[in-house]
């Protein structure tokens, strides 16, 4: 299982920083996990299966 970085994340959706938080905040997005006081990553294959959803979608 790899773990991504906010930047690792911006980088493969190709979405803002801000975007991504906010689709956090609506519950539009994979949860992150804690991995330390300041650190949060995301599962690869969550967002992966995230932007296929998308891409059915449109």
């Amino acid at each position: 299982m790899k773990l991504l970085t906010i930047r690792d994340v911006i980088n493969l959706t190709t979405l803002s920083r801000s975007t991504i938080y906010k689709y956090i905040q609506d519950r539009n997005f994979p949860e992150s996990l804690k991995i330390g006081p300041r650190r949060v990553v995301w599962k690869e294959h969550e967002i992966l299966e995230w932007l296929t959803k998308l891409e059915t979608l449109s």
